[in-house]
């Protein structure tokens, strides 16, 4: 039995609303367990205006208060009609315990100033009745939310042009969504992110195909541990290798190299991988060439990241990808004296910005050091003489040179390690930044 309130009539609403609680042990016995509150449209902006005036009452909470469930109809029985709803107005409704009539057609939409995380679960926005969400952003994150499952029924759907991620929380597994697999890419989710230890150590081999069929792929996170002790993404990534890629079986080489191995993991449906708060990371420079071509990793801003180049004369990390990746050392065991190659990975104009990501971690202002060995730097045979000479006579040669780049050379970065013979059949020209009249 549901008792209906016209929210035209104020005074009356209010009344009856602070009435709810001497009513609800009466109304119960009578088998009243539904309070609707009916909509009328009494001004130019439809609908619109009367819901923010019924929003900004303080005594909608006596619904749920009085034990009871409550829907808003716009415009009553029989009507249909539209709004919008911003996330604050959304928090209010699902805190109050109200939705909305199923007849009706509600878009709840996003403010990416309030970040990319929404403030509620998909389960909160599927029972409060939202059709569709839009936002002037890109990316969203919602969690799947606890309580009841999920239904295909009225799912919530996403604006095409976002890329939306749903969250599992620990303990939820994807024989949950298994079955709504399909309906979920239908609504616009892209990605789920889980923990390693769900998506694998579970035995959910059945829901992880299911997703991937459905074009679902997954964002995994790994958890850091205790301690400081760093973090070997190539030991992480081996046991990615190792437990995902039996589920499709002989897919990797076994002397495959890192991009070989990024591809594999992709086809085994990870999106990227994101690591919980680690103290410092190790990467070897094939794996972080790979991961950030692939996008994989997500940037560790709070963590210590070092690349771990082993003898090599050539980095197949760029500047560019270092930046990205919050990139503080790159160890290096070549013999002393060795210069290491490596490309910028951007057009040359972009390299203030890509040199603002290795500002000093103390002051703030300064350059750090992040190269163990002297290191030139290629910057791609498109740049004019004129044009390179500017850009470090206006600082940015103190900067590469504090970073710890000896050498700034005009030339696409060879296939093949022995720089010199590159050099002898072609006719780069070079900047000296150790020699302070090089550039002058």
């Amino acid at each position: 039995i549901t008792l209906e309130l016209d929210t035209a009539q104020g005074t009356v609403l209010g009344t009856s609303l602070k009435q709810l609680g001497q009513f609800a042990v009466a109304g119960q016995e009578l088998g009243i367990d539904q309070v609707q509150l009916n909509l009328a449209d009494q001004g130019a902006a439809g609908y619109q205006d009367d819901l923010a005036q019924l929003l900004g009452r303080d005594d909608l909470g006596a619904i749920r208060e009085a034990g009871l469930n409550g829907t808003i109809e716009l415009g009553g029985a029989g009507t249909s009609g539209a709004v919008s709803i911003t996330q604050d107005q959304a928090l209010g409704l699902i805190a109050d315990g109200l939705q909305f009539a199923s007849g009706d057609t509600i878009t709840l939409e996003l403010d990416t100033a309030q970040g990319t995380v929404l403030g509620t679960s998909l389960k909160n926005l599927q029972h409060l009745g939202v059709d569709t969400v839009i936002s002037s952003g890109h990316d969203i994150n919602v969690d799947l939310g606890l309580g009841g499952a999920l239904s295909a029924d009225h799912l919530p759907t996403f604006d095409r042009s976002l890329d939306v991620t749903l969250n599992l929380a620990s303990g939820q597994h994807l024989s949950e969504i298994e079955a709504l697999a399909d309906v979920l890419k239908q609504a616009g989710i892209d990605h789920i992110a889980v923990a390693q230890s769900e998506l694998w150590d579970s035995g959910d081999d059945v829901a992880i195909h299911a997703l991937m069929s459905a074009g679902i792929d997954f964002n995994v996170s790994i958890s850091a541990g205790t301690g400081n002790a760093p973090v070997h993404l190539e030991q992480v990534a081996q046991h990615f290798v190792n437990e995902g890629v039996e589920l499709l079986a002989g897919m990797l080489d076994p002397n495959a190299n890192m991009a070989e191995l990024l591809k594999t993991l992709s086809q085994s449906g990870i999106h990227s991988i994101e690591i919980d708060k680690p103290a410092s990371v190790v990467v070897g420079d094939q794996l972080a060439a790979a991961l950030s071509e692939a996008g994989m990793l997500q940037a560790m801003p709070d963590a210590r990241v070092e690349i771990d180049a082993g003898m090599a004369t050539q980095l197949q990390t760029s500047l560019k990808a270092m930046a990205d990746l919050g990139v503080d050392h790159v160890a290096s065991t070549a013999a002393a004296g060795s210069h290491i190659a490596m490309a910028l990975g951007t057009d040359i104009k972009d390299i203030a910005s890509v040199l603002q990501s290795f500002v000093s971690d103390t002051d703030h202002v300064s350059t750090k050091s992040i190269f163990d060995h002297a290191v030139d730097l290629y910057v791609g045979s498109a740049v004019e003489h004129e044009t390179l000479q500017t850009l470090l006579d206006s600082g940015m040669g103190a900067k590469l040179a504090a970073l710890g780049i000896s050498k700034v050379v005009a030339q696409d970065l060879p296939p093949v390690r022995a720089i010199g013979a590159v050099q002898e059949n072609s006719d780069p020209f070079m900047v000296d930044l150790t020699d302070p009249n090089a550039h002058r």
